[in-house]
């Protein structure tokens, strides 16, 4: 099934027998005969689907996939996480509601994807060129000169000095330098083996020059019509991080500190949709070590493509995924996820209904582990989509929703931290809360902007 969204230009396939055999070994106990035979109605004739081990890549180290079934209602039970939310959150948007929590909407022109950071809000546009949107006591300006949104690339953007915005251009990942008054600097070309109108996410080390890693869809097709994550490390190049015989088809990249991060992809199925993870530590004198690639969760189906976004909480990982949880209902997965063996705990924040596109996005906000996300006000179809945005406790779940924006669709949000900013006291002389965060967010058409305060 082809996404809905043309920036997506990539080959989905269903899981498929010979590929992973362990991975089926494990599946074939909790998934019916009609996903295995979906799956090998994928297949090419005459193709042979097994993975051949070479000298660099042997059988028993190159495919180490931890493969652990979905648990059932039961097992999720009994674990240490709270039981998933069965009840969805049905929050309509209340233009009075959050307004010590975020500034005034800021229309900033055409709607594009969009990347947030302390200078402001940046967007590409005509030939790999930049246009920044201004930050400054509160207020966000809208782009200067014509915005051509159509099939522009998704930036990621590191913060730091300098920050630096990437994205996929014409098969590369690229690069330019933004300084906090929003100056633009050179076009920098990192890699030339990126496919084109995919997601990336950059994340920088401990100190503000970085390093910094950025996860990328690689261009390459395989003999089973897929593509694979690959990863950039600032000074040492790319390299693959899906491992062989896996997929991917959307990708994030944590910031853990001490040179730590971890690395995630979604492989993205009509029948199952494998959460990979991945750890990466930068040692002192810049040397990485990747450590191996596991399933952390097999979430459901995924009909269109399925965006990821991750957070550090305390010394473990959050994933966020907004996916199917079963045939029918639809919802925010979030995984609590460590370099521990096993199966990543999870919880559920379900949707009054499905939506397409969802995207999904999280940040520090003052100190709080905080996501934002895109979901229907009420189960009816056609109803109009809620951005909010929820706090992120150290299991993974999140609460305290907060209703920020309403549209007919909202396609896309970014979503970063800030250098705190004093607000302007209420009327009466009443303090406000200092500012922390930007979103941007594409809705109706329209690329819109606030500032949100610390809760």
């Amino acid at each position: 099934m082809e996404p809905t969204d043309d920036r997506f230009n990539m080959v989905y396939a269903s899981l498929c027998p010979g590929r992973l055999h362990a991975y089926w070994t494990a599946l074939v106990v909790s998934t019916s005969l009609v996903a295995a035979t979906a799956c090998r109605s994928r297949n090419t004739p005459g193709q042979n689907p097994d993975q051949k081990p070479s000298a660099s890549h042997p059988a028993d180290a190159a495919t180490r996939v931890r493969t652990n079934p979905r648990p059932s209602h039961s097992a999720q039970a009994q674990s240490s996480v709270p039981a998933p939310v069965s009840s969805p959150i049905r929050a309509r948007f209340d233009a009075d509601a959050g307004s010590t929590t975020a500034t005034d909407e800021f229309q900033l022109g055409p709607s594009a994807p969009a990347a947030v950071g302390s200078f402001g809000v940046v967007i590409v546009s005509g030939d790999d060129d930049l246009m920044v949107s201004g930050f400054q006591n509160g207020r966000i300006e809208a782009f200067p000169g014509t915005i051509k949104p159509s099939n522009a690339p998704w930036p990621s953007v590191a913060e730091g000095t300098p920050s630096r915005v990437y994205w996929i251009s014409r098969g590369r990942l690229v690069r330019r330098k933004v300084s906090s008054d929003g100056i633009v600097g050179a076009l920098e070309v990192l890699a030339n083996d990126a496919a084109d109108y995919t997601h990336l996410a950059v994340a920088r080390g401990e100190t503000t020059q970085g390093p910094d890693v950025v996860a990328y869809i690689g261009r390459t097709v395989s003999k089973e019509l897929e593509r694979s994550a690959r990863v950039w490390i600032e000074g040492k190049g790319a390299r693959a991080l899906s491992p062989d015989g896996a997929g991917a088809t959307s990708v994030y990249a944590v910031a853990l500190g001490a040179g730590k991060f971890a690395l995630l992809s979604v492989d993205g199925r009509l029948s199952l949709s494998p959460i990979h993870a991945r750890f990466l530590e930068i040692a002192p004198d810049g040397a990485p070590s990747l450590a191996e690639d596991h399933v952390v969760y097999v979430a459901g189906p995924a009909e269109n493509t399925v965006e990821l976004s991750g957070i550090r909480v305390g010394s473990a990982t959050v994933a966020f995924a907004p996916i199917s949880r079963d045939t029918s209902a639809f919802g925010l997965l979030s995984l609590l996820i460590t370099p521990a063996e096993g199966e990543a705990p999870s919880a559920w924040l379900m949707y009054p209904n499905g939506v397409t596109p969802a995207p999904v996005e999280s940040t520090d906000l003052c100190g709080k582990p905080t996501v934002a996300w895109v979901q229907p006000e009420d189960e009816t179809p056609g109803a109009k989509k809620t951005l909010l945005i929820g706090t992120v406790n150290e299991q993974g779940v999140v609460s305290d929703p907060l209703p920020l924006a309403s549209g007919d669709k909202i396609r896309h949000i970014a979503f970063a931290s800030i250098r705190q900013v004093e607000q302007p006291p209420l009327k009466g002389g009443k303090p406000r809360p200092k500012l922390g965060a930007l979103i941007a967010y594409g809705a109706d058409n329209v690329l819109k902007a606030r500032a949100v305060a610390c809760r």
